[in-house]
């Protein structure tokens, strides 16, 4: 069953995006590109909006999953965290093979060619403030080639009150193409403007999933609801295309980019740190342009000639 998406008369109210203007991004967002579901009408919505909401998991599927988590401490912290960040690699692949094991049977059928990378946990804990900011996630393979996958499927329902999961439907476009930590993209006031605007809470049930571009902006409100608000994330990639992480280690100030050679180099990884593998593909300086001006302008409902002929250009470096 495929849930929220937005009417094509109303998605383009909102971009103020001509037709001249969509073929444009077609060319510039890979025209060949069919969508990487089997589904066609599914490839129809995730193309337009950026992501789609499936039923994925049974229940007996999230008692598994709930049970993973405490058993591995995972619900045993304060405000927003993430198995993304332990530094005990042990349980982080426990985590990872747990999820994958549970979950990637039930995607094989919906997906074409694609294969799982990294798997975690996402919890919202019933005490301290826990929102996540508007962002889109890190980058995993070249985009001008390529399209990855987050799946995100909560263990339990969500709305506003918990700390749903909320996105900025069609935002896929607008992300620049070197993402990862400490790279900046835009100034935090462009946040509250978009959100405003454009967000879109996803009211999504336990055992749905959202299964969104990695260029997709969103973002989440704090728990308040009393409960713990558990969800996990999966991170795909088209099977055969190279994986690539962007970032600025610290104690560095240009943008690194590595090769990255499969589960084993997220397992090994602190976020801030040099990675302990992955081959060192290139140096650029830090001149990852910020977009404030690109996402007004997507705001605005104005033509979108100047954004597009920016974005053009970014998508040439």
């Amino acid at each position: 069953m495929l849930f929220q998406s937005l009417p094509t008369a109303e998605l383009k109210t909102i971009c103020g995006v001509t037709s001249a203007a969509m073929g444009r991004f077609s060319s510039l967002f890979g025209s060949g590109f069919s969508g990487p579901f089997s589904n066609a009408q599914h490839n129809r919505y995730f193309k337009r909006d950026g992501y789609i909401v499936l039923q994925l998991a049974d229940l007996r599927t999230i008692l598994q999953l709930q049970k993973l988590l405490v058993e591995t401490g995972s619900d045993k912290q304060h405000g927003f965290s993430t198995t993304h960040f332990l530094e005990d690699r042990t349980t982080k692949r426990i985590i990872h093979d747990g999820i994958v094991s549970a979950l990637w049977p039930l995607l094989i059928p919906t997906l074409k060619d694609y294969i799982p990378v990294f798997a975690n946990f996402m919890v919202k804990h019933a005490e301290g403030d826990s929102p996540v900011p508007l962002h889109a996630d890190w980058t995993y393979v070249d985009e001008r080639k390529h399209v990855s996958l987050s799946v995100w499927m909560p263990l339990v329902d969500t709305n506003e009150t918990n700390g749903c999961l909320s996105v900025i439907p069609s935002s896929q476009r607008l992300s620049y193409h070197i993402r990862g930590p400490r790279i900046l993209q835009w100034d935090v006031p462009c946040n509250f403007e978009l959100i405003a605007a454009l967000g879109r809470n996803l009211h999504v049930r336990a055992g749905e999933a959202v299964i969104y571009d990695h260029r997709l902006l969103h973002y989440s409100e704090t728990n308040a609801s009393g409960r713990i608000r558990p969800a996990i994330n999966l991170s795909l990639v088209p099977n055969g295309a190279e994986m690539i992480h962007h970032a600025i280690p610290e104690g560095e100030l240009e943008i690194h980019t590595f090769a990255v050679q499969g589960v084993e180099f997220f397992l090994e990884y602190d976020n801030f740190r040099k990675p302990d593998s992955g081959e060192l593909l290139k140096k650029r300086p830090n001149t990852s342009p910020l977009l404030n001006a690109s996402y007004k302008a997507f705001i605005r409902r104005e033509t979108r000639k100047e954004w597009l002929a920016q974005f053009l250009r970014l998508r040439k470096q």
